[in-house]
């Protein structure tokens, strides 16, 4: 759970987290997992990375982007459609984290 968020308007920082600590804090459905994507996913990439939710990320022998995500569940159903994919199908396909 976040505790503590550090924002600067000056430098735009800080938001994607503070509107994620509130979705926590008013006990919305919290997706924190292991995504895999597969190079032609790089739109939804691009978009996680754009929301700041990519907590760690590492590529596999294949090339594809292993990703650590922490992301409200709507926003990352909205994200996934953005990108002409099946939100459910994806869920399915991450490795929750506690």
């Amino acid at each position: 759970n976040v505790r503590r968020i550090w924002l600067s308007a000056q430098q735009q920082k800080g938001l994607p987290l503070l509107l994620q600590g509130l979705a926590e804090a008013l006990g919305e459905d919290v997706v924190h997992g292991r995504l895999i994507l597969k190079p032609e996913m790089g739109r939804l990439r691009a978009g996680l990375y754009q929301q700041g939710v990519v907590l760690a990320e590492n590529y596999d022998d294949n090339g594809e982007s292993c990703l650590e995500i922490r992301i409200p569940k709507h926003d990352f159903c909205r994200l996934v459609s953005a990108s002409d994919m099946d939100p459910e199908q994806l869920l399915e396909q991450i490795s929750l984290l506690s």
